[in-house]
């Protein structure tokens, strides 16, 4: 357990290299990497919420130490996916001038969210929080809620998977949000509960 805890990180990010390669056949190829990216910034936002409402939850320091390189592949799948749709759906640089008022709209909400991601992983080293400061720093990676609520718009309203509500797509992304809000939410108020009394 030592060893993984000195070394998770360098561990996820290689495995989240070796996923990129392999999967690069698997078409269409943008879906593919926004899939893994939503998977992965689920995790990245798990384990604050999990562990406040379940503190004897297995692994916590595993976990937590890992969130730095599960948000480091997030901007890694999300600049992926926006690579192959820039290039294989929009047509690239030439096709954005041909999109929609209400596409153009929908994909800023992820280009958005992929711009706070750059600011995050440019951010996630240890000399990074040693410059700003432990306090600044976890308040600029507080960001990755509105990354969070951003990519979640954007997948809802341009996947073509959640379409149709009943998918096995739209049942797990909905279940797990239905998951995950539920575990803020308790985190939430046992705040305001320790804030108040």
């Amino acid at each position: 357990m030592a060893y993984l805890l000195k070394y998770i990180r360098p561990i996820i990010l290689s495995v989240s290299t070796a996923i990129a390669i392999l999967v690069s056949n698997i078409q269409p190829i943008h879906q593919t990497y926004s899939f893994l990216a939503l998977g992965y910034l689920y995790l990245s936002l798990l384990p604050s919420p999990l562990y406040s409402v379940f503190p004897t939850f297995p692994f916590r320091g595993l976990f937590i130490k890992a969130r730095r390189a599960i948000g480091v592949s997030v901007f890694l799948f999300s600049g992926l996916h926006g690579y192959f749709s820039l290039l294989n759906v929009i047509g690239g640089l030439p096709g954005l001038q041909l999109l929609s008022q209400s596409y153009a709209i929908k994909m800023s909400l992820g280009t958005f969210a992929f711009f706070i991601l750059t600011l995050m992983a440019s951010t996630s080293f240890d000399k990074a929080v040693a410059l700003f400061g432990p306090t600044r720093w976890k308040n600029l990676h507080r960001f990755v809620y509105i990354a969070g609520i951003l990519f979640i718009f954007h997948a809802y309203l341009i996947g073509p998977h959640f379409a149709n509500r009943f998918s096995p797509h739209s049942v797990i992304f909905f279940t797990a949000l239905v998951i995950l809000f539920s575990l803020e939410g308790i985190r939430f108020k046992k705040y305001l509960s320790s804030r108040l009394y």
